[in-house]
């Protein structure tokens, strides 16, 4: 295998586990922020099931587009994108207080967080021989478990606080947003940068 390819992989292996760290750990904070989102928002348990739903369901469907797309075009800048979609709407939410905004928002997080799932196994799958594609898949699902984990972690953390006068719940979600802004940032300056070598 050529160095640059190897130098490649490794690089592509960082970004893509980055991002499938960061998509689940902003896939589980809204659940770990159920408390904060009743006593300060007033909403009940049907709503916030309801906007939890609605990002999940916009999820399922438009990952199959997704992966239409990884088929068409460079799937790093396709993973740009969607870092820039779910980083954005993600933001968006720490502003918000009614139910409607909210469920609409978190709908539309779950079409950029839909992105990685197929971009991330097609490109193991293109980088990797089947003599490592194995431990590569497994990072991916460590870093699936570890993601969950993080976002449910720094969501409890921050949930009962107050941080530069927002509260800790708005503080998630926009500083969650800001990580998968600065995330597609980095993958698309990668992805245009080599393409330029």
């Amino acid at each position: 295998e050529r160095k640059e390819f190897i130098k490649e992989r490794r690089a592509t292996q960082v970004l893509i586990n980055t991002a499938n760290t960061i998509d689940n750990a902003d896939g589980n904070v809204l659940s770990a922020l159920y408390t904060p989102l009743q006593n300060q928002l007033g909403f009940n348990t049907e709503q916030l099931g309801a906007i939890t739903t609605a990002r999940a369901l916009l999820q399922a469907v438009s990952t199959p587009v997704w992966g239409c797309f990884g088929d068409r075009f460079s799937r790093k800048v396709i993973l740009a994108i969607g870092c820039l979609i779910w980083g954005v709407f993600t933001v968006i939410l720490g502003f918000l207080s009614n139910f409607w905004g909210m469920l609409f928002v978190r709908a539309f997080t779950g079409l950029g967080l839909a992105v990685i799932f197929p971009t991330a196994q097609s490109l193991v799958a293109d980088y990797f021989p089947k003599s490592k594609r194995g431990q590569a898949f497994g990072m991916l699902g460590l870093t699936t478990v570890l993601g969950a984990i993080v976002g449910t972690l720094y969501a409890t953390l921050f949930s009962d606080t107050t941080v530069l006068g927002y509260p800790g719940w708005r503080f998630v979600f926009i500083t969650v947003g800001v990580f998968s802004l600065i995330l597609g940032v980095v993958v698309w300056i990668f992805e245009i940068g080599r393409a330029h070598v």
